[in-house]
This record gives structure tokens, sequence and C-alpha cells, in this order.
């Protein structure tokens, strides 16, 4: 092995640690590698404190990109769909199985150490075993191949250094789960994501229980075949004591007034002493009895929380307890109310409550607010630092975002106003106001493609610190008609709809650097400029 694949594997097995990236970069520069700058000036990024020195360290990375990125992605370029940049170098990718893409060149130029297979079309790649032997991090975003099919693709690899698993929408069940415990991998995972997978159900999570699976912190089973009862066997039988980010949204509204099972789930969740270490619950979709929400308020869970989604939950116009109790909230900093009928009154409620000013997200989408609920929002000592604004099919008009346009003093982080029936003149003045420079994410899909939405998109001021424009494909084909991509070359551009090659190649040819497709937002497919293109 060369000097300078040592120094990337080090690099590769501790992500984090400075050090070994910084020496990496000495490496680099005495054999007169220019990526050896872009390390420094990413260092220099994440230690800076005062914001100028911020954005011009990031102003040089972004320069360096710009002229020297299909160089320094070598072999990527042409094989691989999608890579990420991190302070040490290339560290995440996206591509096919028959990609032909090197795994030994790739891993001794780049700390590559996240994987995500996005289709299985030929086999496993011939390299495969190389490739898992280095991973800590592989995202099966193949379309789903079975149970059994999984746990022969897991079968094949070596994975020593796994911690993170994503097999959303993969086709997980018990068979790939037995796999994962009989090769001793489940027992080293962080985390394991397995939503969106019909197979996956109580005898696989009752497995995972009963290996122990001692490290993992995050666990996504949303949208499984998981019951009220397998939840609360799991819990009866101590879950992971370093479990931080529990994901349990259920599949389908499930209500709990006449059901016995989840009344008990609602007891547990509130009175579990083995979930006093999470941070994070996702319980979208579970419609508990009233009661269940002021035993929550109250409950040690309760005061460790810094996030919770309850989306589709059923609190109804009137909120319930969580607006009405704040008291037990004291560490949330972000929360998901969509899709719970909360109108305007609830607004006023929201913008009351303690826990309110030191949200950093908030999302609202979904529920009938209008511009009188997003009046009563904004009028409130709401959003004194910078947060992050949901506000997706919200009856939001003109005046609602005429609304958020004279904020004043307050910011936002960033804004979700997609599917909201705006004109083309509230959308100019609130691209053209102070917000905007602050602003890190935009939602505007599903905005009518109108000549006035583009011409406000066209003619806007580009927001010097957005990072992300979230768009369909309608209005994407009609503002690149005008040939001005209008956010900033480094921003990425999520797009709602298929992969398009010519969408793709539009945004690149204008100097976009980076685009996703949704394509039913399950699974999002990730290209990089240069890249290979989506498929026709």
């Amino acid at each position: 092995m060369s000097l300078e694949a040592d120094l990337t594997r080090n690099a590769r097995r501790e992500p984090g640690e400075s050090l070994q990236s910084l020496m990496l970069a000495d490496y680099l520069e005495r054999r007169g590698d220019g990526r050896a700058e872009y390390i420094r000036w990413s260092h220099a990024a994440l230690s800076a404190r005062a914001e100028s020195e911020i954005r011009q360290a990031r102003s040089s990375i972004d320069g360096l990109l710009d002229s020297r990125e299909r160089e320094w992605a070598e072999p990527l370029p042409g094989r691989a769909s999608w890579w990420s940049w991190s302070a040490a170098g290339i560290e995440a990718i996206e591509m096919n199985a028959g990609a032909g893409l090197d795994a030994c060149a790739a891993l001794e130029r780049h700390p590559i150490h996240d994987l995500a297979l996005a289709d299985l079309k030929g086999g496993l790649p011939a390299d495969w075993k190389t490739w898992t032997a280095e991973l800590a991090s592989f995202r099966f975003r193949a379309p789903a191949v079975g149970d059994m099919g999984l746990a022969r693709v897991l079968a094949s690899g070596d994975w020593p250094c796994l911690e993170s698993l994503e097999l959303r929408a993969a086709g997980a069940g018990q068979a790939a789960t037995t796999e994962l415990a009989g090769r001793g991998i489940l027992q080293r995972l962080a985390c394991l994501d397995v939503s969106r997978s019909p197979g996956w159900g109580d005898r696989a999570l009752a497995l995972l229980g009963c290996q122990g699976a001692a490290r993992l912190r995050r666990l996504d089973i949303s949208h499984t075949n998981i019951t009220a009862n397998g939840i609360l066997n799991f819990l009866s039988n101590g879950p992971p004591r370093a479990l931080e980010h529990l994901a349990m949204a259920a599949s389908a509204p499930a209500t709990g007034l006449l059901n016995p099972a989840i009344a008990a789930l609602g007891k547990a969740l509130a009175t579990a002493p083995c979930l006093g270490g999470l941070k994070a619950l996702d319980i979208a979709g579970w419609r508990f009895a009233p009661d269940f929400w002021d035993r929550l308020a109250t409950s040690s869970l309760a005061g460790n929380l810094t996030e919770l989604r309850l989306a589709g939950c059923g609190l109804g116009a009137e909120g319930s307890a969580i607006l009405r109790d704040p008291s037990g909230w004291a560490s949330l900093r972000a929360i998901d109310l969509s899709d719970n009928g909360l109108g305007p009154a609830s607004m006023t409620l929201l913008a009351g409550l303690p826990l309110a000013r030191a949200l950093s997200r908030l999302e609202l989408s979904g529920n009938p607010i209008s511009d009188k609920g997003i009046g009563h929002l904004l009028e409130s000592p709401w959003g004194e630092t910078p947060c992050w604004l949901g506000l997706r099919n919200c009856a939001i008009g003109d005046k609602g975002i005429a609304a958020i346009a004279g904020r004043g003093a307050k910011r936002l982080a960033g804004l979700a106003i997609g599917g909201n029936p705006v004109g083309g003149k509230a959308l100019s003045r609130l691209l053209s106001c102070d917000l905007m420079q602050d602003i890190q994410y935009l939602d505007i899909a599903r905005m009518p493609a109108e000549l006035a939405i583009v011409d406000a998109l066209a003619k806007a001021d580009t927001p010097p610190l957005l990072a992300e424009v979230r768009i369909d494909s309608d209005l994407l084909r009609a503002f690149l008609a005008r040939g001005r991509l209008w956010a900033p070359p480094s921003a990425r551009w999520v797009i709602e709809g298929r992969p398009d090659r010519h969408l793709g190649g539009e945004l690149f040819r204008l100097g976009a650097r980076e685009a996703w497709f949704t394509e039913g937002a399950e699974l999002p497919r990730r290209f990089r400029r240069w890249g290979a293109p989506p498929a026709s």
C-alpha cells in the first residue's frame, strides 16, 4: 500500500479526526497536489468563529471545486452518479452496480466510507468485497429485492467497519435481520434504518431486541409492518441503552381510542424508564387518546427530547396538551406538527408558548393555517433566533407571504412555502427582503408555473447562504428556459420528479454542482455535475 493510500485509509477510519486529514494534506502539499489547499480551507471553515472568516473559507472552497473538481474526483467522473466532499476529501458516493468503478483506485485516492448502491443491474460489483471491507456506512437504494435477496447481498460482503446501515424501502424482513445478527453486524451498528419495508414486522423487531444491539443510537422502523404489541414487547424487554433516536411512524393512522394495545403503548411511551436517554422521537400517525399528551408532557422523556415528530397525530384545531401545557418540553428545539388540522387558533396557542422561542425548526405543513394564522404566529416573540419554518400546503396566499417578508429583525434559516396559492408579486417581494440574507433552505415546489412566478425567480438576487432549493420539475423547466441559475452554484437542487437527463444537463450547464431527483420522495436519486448522468 502506498503512503497516500495509507494516509487516506487513516482519514477514512477516523472521519471526525482533523489530525488525520491534516497529515494527508501535508503529504499532498509536498507532492504539489491541489487537494491540500482544499483540505486546509475546509478545516478553516470548520474552526472559524467569525462569520466573515467562514464565508471567506466557503468562497475559497467553492472556487477550488468549480475549477478543479473533475480532476480531483478521479476515477469517479462518468462512473459514480454522485459524491459528497468532507473536510478530508470525498467521503460518500452513490453508484450503480454496473458502473465499472474500480474499488481499489477509488479507495486509495479518496477517504470514502459511505456507499449508496442505486441498482443491482448485472449483479453486485466484481470487487464487492473490497468495497465492504472499508465501508462504515452502506445505503441500499436499489428497488426492493425482497427479504431473501437482501439477505444474500449482506451475506456477500465482509463489513468489518460497518456502523450505519440504511435499508429503506429495500424489502428488509426477518431473513435480512437474521443475517445481520448471525454475522455479528447487528451488535456493531450505531444506526439502522429499515423504514418503508412492509416485510419488517414484530418478529424482526423481537430479534433485534434479543440480539442486544448495544451500540444502536438511531433506529428507524417507520412505515413497516410493526404493531403496537410488537413495540410494547420491544420496550418491555429493554431497548438498547444507547438509543437516542427512535422513529416509529405508523404506515396508516392508528387510533387508540378503541384499541387497548395502542392505549397501552401510549402509556409505555410516557412512563418507560428505558427511554430516558432519547433525544429524538417520531410517532407520526399514532393517534393516542387525549390523556396521553398530558402524561407525555410531564414524563422524564419530554424533558430530554430535542426533536419530536407528531405529523398526522390528530391533534385537531385546538392543538391538545402539546400546545396547552408546555411545562415539560424544556429541551425541545425541533417539532413537526404537520397534517394535524391545526388552524389559526392553534397558531395563537403556539406563538404564546415559552418553548416556541427556543425552536430552531417548526414544521406546520398540511395544516389549514391560512394568512390569518401566519399573522398570529409572526406577531409573537416566536423566532427570536434563526429557525426553519415549514409551511407547505397551508392555504397561505399573498397576504401571508407579505407578512413573512416583513418580519423585520426576525430571521429564517429555512422556509418551505411550496404548494401554496402564491402570486409572482408576493414571491418577488419575499425573494428581495432581508430574510434572504440568512436563508439556507427554500422550498417553492408545487407552486403555479406561471409567468409571474418564473419572472420573480429569474430577476431575484442570489441569496448568499442558500444551500438547498426544493422545486418541482415543471417549474424548474420553465425557470431554466430563462438561462439564469439564481441560486449559488454550490446549492443543491432537490427536484420533485423522476430523473431527467435534460433537466440535469441544463442545471449543470448553468453551473449547478448537485441535483437530487426525489422520484416519489422515498429514495431520491442523486447526481453530481461530472458524474454519470441520469437515464433518459
